[in-house]
């Protein structure tokens, strides 16, 4: 199934489900009404909510999606980790700033927390207050995961993904060198990642195919210079992972 949320219903935004072509759209029938309400019920809002996505195979039912105004599919999150798999970015970035990757990275992921308290809607401005602050965009994978205990290894952690989506993930470089230096962590340096409006499970993810032509691609705008495709990275309010980057 594919799933959104809508700008309207406070912080956390209005839950919907999304027809295969991405043209339509209509609330459940019942169960959750926020994308975070969903993850917290997933063993009980599943069903429900693929009931609403084999309805919406029907053309008369939902309404058109390209009247509504879609916030981040997930507005907010109780966790972000991000691990850093693209080998050949994360040599360049860190070559760029005089600086080695650890010799364990190409076994050993680089992952750390980052914010997940604001996620900016796909179509939104992407602010930069200080062109000095160089603003990198950044196409990310992301996954929302339910629980991920510690130590589960890699084919237990991917049973635990529950949806696949796109952002762009966004980092003050200038900000991010300093922050580094003092040992801080970043945290003044990733403001909110924009994100594209849907997420889908990963058995339609596998075959949706391409969306029709007609159908306008959604990105973000940035006040800095054109953004690049929502993209990169993974969360979860229970727990989440990332792929590629840092």
């Amino acid at each position: 199934m594919i799933l959104g949320s809508l700008r309207a219903g406070g912080p956390d935004g209005t839950l919907v489900v999304i027809s295969r072509d991405r043209r339509r759209f209509a609330l459940p029938t019942h169960g959750p009404r926020t994308m975070r309400e969903a993850m917290d019920s997933w063993g009980a809002a599943a069903g429900d909510l693929a009931a609403t996505f084999a309805a919406l195979d029907d053309p008369a039912v939902g309404s058109l999606t390209d009247s509504a105004t879609f916030a981040s599919p997930l507005p907010r999150t109780y966790h972000w980790a991000e691990g850093s798999c693209y080998l050949q970015h994360m040599e360049r970035i860190r070559a760029s700033r005089g600086e080695a990757l650890p010799t364990d990275h190409v076994h050993r992921p680089i992952v750390y927390q980052t914010g997940g308290d604001e996620h900016l809607p796909p179509l939104g401005e992407i602010p930069l207050p200080d062109p000095e602050w160089e603003l990198d965009l950044e196409a990310t994978i992301v996954v929302l995961t339910g629980p991920v205990p510690r130590g589960t290894d890699e084919h237990e952690a991917d049973r635990a993904i529950r949806l696949v989506g796109l952002t762009n993930d966004l980092t003050f470089r200038q900000l991010l060198v300093a922050e580094r230096r003092r040992g801080t962590g970043t945290y003044l340096s990733k403001p909110g990642r924009a994100f594209a409006p849907y997420l889908a499970t990963p058995d339609t993810l596998a075959t949706c195919g391409r969306a029709p032509a007609s159908t306008p691609a959604r990105r973000a705008r940035s006040t800095a210079r054109p953004s690049a495709p929502h993209g990169r990275t993974a969360m979860s309010p229970s727990t989440s992972r990332r792929s590629s980057r840092t």
